[in-house]
């Protein structure tokens, strides 16, 4: 398998994307986390669904709205303990005396997903799951 990475910073540039991988051979889409995902998500997932591909991505919105998986930190954790640090710093105790901390990650799973694209997801992985989307 070939890994093929591609930039778009318009809705154009990814419909040209888009063009590109209905000519080749696409097994997988992965998307990461930006703003252009949030923004242009259904032009990528009815790219998916037309090249009848799964589609990884950070988000778990877009499991909701077809995408295979997501898999990525947990936003709302993520948030709350922004706020812990906000709050210490405005106490008075310095950025660099504050501990770094690994975000819990969490795994959205879509279940009508994976049977649409004949894909069996292991029972290991289907318990380690956050969500199941039915």
């Amino acid at each position: 398998m070939v890994a093929r990475t591609y930039n778009a910073s318009t809705a154009d540039d990814l419909r040209t994307i888009c063009v590109a991988l209905d000519q080749q051979t696409c097994d997988v889409i992965i998307v990461l986390p930006d703003h252009g995902l949030a923004v242009h998500r259904s032009i990528i997932l009815a790219a998916a669904a037309a090249l009848h591909v799964p589609l990884i991505s950070a988000l778990p919105s877009c499991v909701l709205e077809g995408a295979l998986l997501s898999l990525g930190p947990n936003r709302h954790g993520v948030f709350r303990r922004a706020a812990y640090y906000v709050d210490a710093i405005f106490k008075g105790t310095l950025p660099s005396d504050l501990p770094i901390e690994e975000a819990s990650k969490e795994l959205t799973i879509n279940l009508k997903a994976a049977k649409a694209l004949g894909i069996t997801i292991p029972a290991t992985i289907l318990m380690g799951a956050d969500e199941l989307i039915q």
